[in-house]
């Protein structure tokens, strides 16, 4: 039996845009519930009620404290740096940061230059499905990054401004791949510059197709104090990086940092498009969590004038043993207290 269709059976352009991005957000939602690991709902009341999504049913007034609370991924990711790292166990605040990860926080990390920044991405990466992107101008840094994944068996890429055409395509064939082939090997680190992420119009467009399919995990930002240009580390083309939070909507951020003032500290948060901060131990369920290494120091004129903080010389503003900043005249806890601009 056939039906005939008339004029008015049809959707019209902005019926179908709606439709369409009503699929988009039911697909990612699905995708994030089947994939995403969750807290360990049998061992722990309170927080740990919460499934990693953010339609959540977890009371507003519950708190989260990453540093100390269990979760059901904890054993995994403890194994998982013992076999591939050889490292047995946390320091600093790298078991926060990776719980944090894990259950797909935004995340402001400052840390120290050698202190182990990169497990608190890698690590994660390796349980989470889909790829990790890591934008970072330090291309020495990422070959020497890419040379140790690789030979622990982890599979890592790096797209750099250096390479030829022929070696670029590869690899987005590679990410492709990764969206269209179900049980396809998937990459779960890939290394970009800043200047990739806002000039290469091929690789974008591999990434938004990987998005909507789920397979991109999260965007890792080292150096984020360069978006500010109250830091003398500035770089114009970070000032651009608001275009992750426009083309990939729900993807988790990380912004590193070794430095952090606070009016930096206010740029990162506007130009990444991130929500409110709230520190590490004391979280709710949708703001920005802060992390900072116990027993780091940095000088007061360091913090109000963006300047660097890799002498942490022993001053007025030391980080508190909970792990995030905290000045001597309260403007931190003020800053955390305060709503933060629409970008």
């Amino acid at each position: 039996m056939c039906a005939s269709f008339s004029a008015w059976d049809y959707a019209g352009d902005d019926e179908m845009e709606a439709i369409l991005r009503f699929t988009a957000r039911v697909t990612q939602f699905t995708s994030t519930a089947n994939n995403r690991p969750t807290r360990d709902t049998e061992t722990e009341p309170g927080p740990q009620q919460y499934n990693g999504s953010q339609e959540s049913p977890v009371p507003m007034g519950k708190r989260i404290n990453y540093h100390t609370d269990s979760f059901d991924w904890d054993r995994a990711l403890l194994a998982k740096s013992k076999a591939i790292f050889d490292i047995p166990e946390f320091r600093l605040c790298q078991k926060g940061v990776c719980n944090a990860n894990m259950d797909g926080r935004d995340i402001i990390c400052v840390m120290p230059s050698g202190e182990g920044t990169s497990l608190m991405y890698q690590l994660p990466a390796l349980l989470n499905p889909g790829v990790t992107v890591v934008i970072s101008p330090f291309i020495d840094r990422v070959e020497e990054q890419v040379m140790a994944l690789r030979s622990c068996n982890v599979e890592t890429v790096m797209l750099l401004g250096t390479m030829e055409s022929e070696a670029r395509n590869q690899i987005n064939e590679r990410l492709l791949e990764m969206s269209s082939v179900a049980g396809a090997n998937e990459i779960k680190i890939c290394y970009v510059t800043p200047t990739t992420i806002v000039q290469d119009n091929d690789f974008l467009a591999v990434l938004y197709n990987l998005h909507s399919k789920g397979k991109v995990a999260r965007i890792v930002l080292d150096k984020a104090d360069c978006v500010s240009s109250h830091s003398h580390d500035f770089r114009h083309d970070y000032r651009k990086l608001y275009i992750l939070k426009n083309s990939l909507p729900n993807v988790p951020i990380m912004a590193l940092s070794t430095t952090c003032a606070r009016q930096v500290l206010e740029d990162i948060t506007k130009v990444l498009k991130l929500p409110p901060i709230v520190p590490g131990e004391n979280a709710n369920i949708e703001g920005t969590v802060y992390f900072a290494p116990p027993g780091v120091f940095s000088t007061k004129k360091d913090m109000d004038e963006g300047g660097s903080s890799d002498s942490y010389e022993d001053t007025a503003m030391e980080v508190g043993a909970a792990g995030y900043w905290q000045m001597d005249d309260e403007d931190f806890e003020q800053f955390l207290a305060e709503p933060r601009p629409s970008a």
